[in-house]
């Protein structure tokens, strides 16, 4: 199904803001809204303040989201690159990183987003700067603690920056894999819920999480599928980077959480936590995205 062809363009101006979207762009706009309309309703009735302050959040998320990428290449690499800032800002933090440190991987988190839109092709030299963030330690002569802030900071600059950047490389179709993203984490706490009477089902993937169950895994799948599948744009690659790439993710990330010793990267964002709590699914869907789909 082509979807730039099935459905009309909308243009929006609004002084300096204009915004373009064709095909894709609109039938997602509207998708968007109706599952927060039906998602709205579904929770004023379950009258449960968590899941009240986790709509009203992800309400705020969608046009904070939705507005630089439909906006244009230009508008999602500042998106890109603001996320990227805040989600270091909380890393650095729980890695306990030196200010120096924490200061390259801020660079990186501004110039990865830059680089893949104005030369992606130099992307290519992401290994080699993951190699030099050990220089900070070496320069100097950080023997008791120079091996694990090279590895932490190498790893920061893949993870967070690197990744995060795959919004602008993906552009056209970041939304579409953001959005899938979102459902498909819905779909994985409905699997692990709603089959967890069955044993199998109960078994935790990772000692790391408890509640990242196998029965969560196959919501996940089958979530991605149906989601991916009414958006007209299924493919074996993509329910495997939405799927398997959000779970991990998420798992991922409560790694560098359990060795900090804390339960949230943040907490300045209602019903979540922090940024990194919220996007840590998207650090592997979105460059597995990128490679697989």
């Amino acid at each position: 199904m082509n979807l730039d062809r099935a459905a009309p363009a909308l243009d929006l101006e609004w002084g300096p803001l204009s915004i373009h979207t064709a095909g894709r762009g609109v039938f997602l706009l509207w998708v968007t809204l109706a599952l927060l309309g039906v998602s709205g309703v579904a929770v004023a009735l379950s009258r449960k303040p968590e899941l009240i302050t986790r709509w009203t959040t992800w309400a705020l998320i969608v046009p904070v989201v939705g507005l630089p990428i439909w906006t244009g290449r230009g508008a999602t690499t500042v998106l890109a690159a603001a996320l990227g800032v805040l989600a270091v800002r909380e890393y650095a933090r729980l890695a306990q990183l030196p200010a120096v440190d924490r200061a390259l991987l801020l660079v990186l988190a501004v110039g990865y987003p830059v680089l893949a839109w104005l030369a992606p092709d130099r992307l290519d030299l992401v290994p080699l700067v993951a190699l030099l963030c050990a220089l900070p330690a070496v320069l100097s002569g950080d023997v008791e603690r120079g091996s694990r802030r090279a590895v932490f900071t190498a790893f920061g600059s893949i993870w967070i920056c690197w990744s995060l950047a795959q919004l602008v490389v993906l552009w056209e179709n970041a939304f579409l894999v953001c959005l899938a993203a979102a459902a498909t984490d819905v779909a994985a706490w409905c699997g692990g819920r709603g089959l967890r009477r069955f044993g199998w089902a109960r078994r935790p993937l990772s000692p790391l999480s408890p509640n990242k169950t196998v029965g969560g895994l196959v919501g996940a799948v089958c979530g991605a599928v149906l989601v991916l599948t009414l958006l007209g744009t299924v493919t074996v690659g993509l329910v495997v980077a939405v799927a398997v790439g959000g779970v991990l993710g998420d798992l991922l990330e409560s790694m560098v959480k359990r060795q900090a010793g804390v339960k949230d990267a943040g907490s300045w964002l209602p019903g979540f936590g922090g940024l990194l709590d919220r996007v840590d699914s998207l650090l592997l869907i979105l460059p597995l995205a990128a490679v697989l789909a």
